[in-house]
């Protein structure tokens, strides 16, 4: 697991016949372009998302924060887990990389925040009633 550094570049490519800048982090091993992570998918419009559906739930402010706390970290977690299985891919198993990246790692990231919100939700408390869903 030697060899990886990681740097941000900006790439200027034509789309809908405008030049756009995308700023993105590249990961290279020895050298070899191996990643582009873009901004639309590192992760953190889903981490917001996550946020503000616990911030705009009934719940007590301790546990709201305990539950924010808990699931950026998960999620923070199963998106590093991403990026490093499209990376053994991308070396290792190219016909699957794009399967992966496309399908197969986006159903992960989506059902792990699903179920924490899942799990956030099982017993919502509304003035001295505990409802449980589910």
């Amino acid at each position: 697991m030697t060899g990886f550094t990681a740097i941000n570049e900006t790439s200027i490519e034509p789309l809908y016949g405008e030049i756009q800048k995308f700023n993105m982090s590249v990961i290279y091993h020895n050298g070899v372009r191996i990643l582009n992570i873009a901004n639309a998918c590192n992760g953190l419009e889903l981490l917001v998302l996550y946020v503000g559906f616990i911030v705009c739930m009934p719940s007590s402010f301790k546990r709201k924060i305990l539950y924010i706390i808990i699931g950026v970290l998960i999620i923070d977690i199963v998106n590093i887990i991403r990026c490093v299985g499209l990376i053994y891919l991308r070396e290792y198993l190219h016909a699957y990389f794009q399967f992966a990246h496309h399908y197969l790692f986006k159903i992960m990231v989506y059902s792990s925040t699903f179920l924490l919100w899942v799990v956030f939700t099982r017993k919502i408390h509304l003035k001295n009633e505990t409802v449980q869903i589910g």
